[in-house]
């Protein structure tokens, strides 16, 4: 099962141009992203005090030896990863929108590849994931603008 970031993510590889990826940046803002989640350490506490529980990023590991967090378009492209991997239990997987998904990867500073198994992976460092997100809080300040400005009149 494809969906539009899937696509645009293939498109890009055929067409790899500045505008093609800024199709993905954008589309990814607003689509659902898959991370996958650590299992809590049975020796580790929440705290009550704690207004939100915290989130355990799965890390993976390039061949460089450089650490990422895997992303992943659907539950259909966890599912192709872990038959290459049969001995790994599945781990536990959370949705979320693409902004926050680059907030999180980008408060945790690592580096972001959208299904590392594919061709059409895509490789976000966090100084690009800073950048996308400054465009995306830029536009949100845009329509917050326009927004007020219309209640006004």
């Amino acid at each position: 099962m494809s969906n539009e970031l899937e696509n645009k993510l293939e498109e890009f590889l055929i067409e790899n141009t500045p505008d093609k990826l800024e199709e993905v940046f954008d589309t990814l803002l607003h689509s659902e992203c898959l991370i996958l989640s650590q299992h809590q350490a049975e020796n580790e506490e929440t705290s009550e005090e704690e207004a939100e529980p915290k989130i355990h990023v799965q890390m993976a590991q390039s061949s460089d030896g450089t650490q990422y967090i895997p992303v992943f378009t659907s539950e259909e492209e966890i599912d192709i990863l872990y038959k290459e991997m049969p001995d790994q239990p599945q781990p536990k997987v959370l949705a979320m929108e693409g902004w926050y998904m680059l907030a999180l990867s980008f408060s945790h500073k690592s580096d972001v590849i959208i299904n590392p198994h594919k061709e059409s992976a895509l490789f976000i460092p966090t100084d690009i994931q800073k950048e996308i997100l400054q465009v995306y809080t830029d536009q949100l300040d845009k329509e917050i603008e326009d927004a007020s400005q219309e209640t006004e009149k």
